[in-house]
């Protein structure tokens, strides 16, 4: 998640900056239009990317980063691949994104140790337009269209062996510079290339440091679409839309927070980001494409 944190971080100068503003008083859109992508590097280095992008397609813990994005003169469709994962941003704004994980490790020395080795892949828009504090928010409204679908486990070699699709939030505290990561399961493929079972619950994956790369102030909490919002796991190659109601789950997920010391003033916290996208464990392949992402908030009267 190295590359995240710092996308959080890059947005706090504009954090400051806007929470001294006027805040807007009709429903909006956190995110501006995306006029095109860039590839990100596990070092959050933007590279390869269209003319005038302004979001990205990041790329972390991946033993070899994407080439550059090139156009497809027969689709007009901008795309990179190599033998770990292929990008594709679409003419209509869509984006799919694929995993292959036959040649990925089981294992990986993280600074915070030896642990299973996790590549993920995501989409992120660009920086928000707008910052609200919590505080003063009454509605907020997580959304997009996903189509899935896995390759199967390849081979029993690793003790995870799964991908997972996630939809997920990046708050940034402007006073305390503490981030919470809160990502939502919308479903996982394992054996067969199958929605796998729903056993997954909700569960802290930092609480103050990220255990792989030991970064403080950092929070993780991970949740599912079954388990907090009452929706069905994600099928195979079906387009599946949600729209899920997040801000009181947010705000929860705040106060549970005060027993790992997080800041528990909702004044000093805004949306910073977002990631949509899989992440894989093990010896087995995901595809991802992903329409028609937002996330609209509505201002407090």
């Amino acid at each position: 998640m190295k590359p995240l944190a710092l996308i959080a971080a890059t947005a706090l100068a504009g954090l400051y900056a806007s929470l001294a503003d006027a805040q807007p008083k009709a429903p909006g859109q956190v995110f501006p239009a995306v006029r095109g992508v860039s590839l990100m590097d596990q070092h959050a280095k933007l590279y390869g990317g269209m003319p005038d992008a302004n979001a990205a397609i990041a790329q972390w813990n991946i033993p070899q980063n994407l080439p550059p994005l090139a156009i497809n003169p027969s689709t007009g469709a901008y795309q990179a691949s190599n033998s770990y994962a292929a990008a594709q941003y679409q003419k209509d704004g869509s984006v799919a994104l694929s995993q292959n994980g036959r040649r990925l490790i089981c294992e990986h020395n993280y600074k915070g140790g030896r642990q299973v080795d996790e590549f993920d892949f995501f989409f992120s828009p660009p920086r928000p337009t707008r910052f609200i504090p919590l505080s003063g928010i009454s509605n907020m409204v997580l959304a997009g269209t996903v189509t899935a679908s896995g390759d199967g486990v390849f081979d029993s070699d690793c003790a995870l062996t799964i991908g997972t699709v996630m939809d997920a939030i990046v708050l940034t505290d402007v006073k305390t510079h503490q981030v919470l990561f809160y990502q939502i399961k919308l479903g996982a493929f394992g054996a067969n290339g199958k929605p796998a079972g729903t056993t997954a619950r909700p569960s802290w994956f930092a609480t103050g440091k990220n255990k792989q790369t030991l970064e403080s102030n950092t929070f993780g909490y991970d949740t599912q679409v079954w388990s907090d919002f009452g929706l069905q796991t994600l099928p195979a190659d079906r387009p599946t839309t949600y729209k899920i109601v997040v801000l009181p789950k947010l705000k929860a997920t705040i106060a549970a927070g005060a027993k790992f010391g997080m800041d528990q003033n909702l004044a000093d916290w805004a949306v910073s980001g977002r990631y949509t996208g899989s992440n894989l464990f093990g010896h087995t392949g995901i595809h991802v494409q992903l329409a028609n992402l937002s996330l609209t908030e509505q201002p407090a009267p």
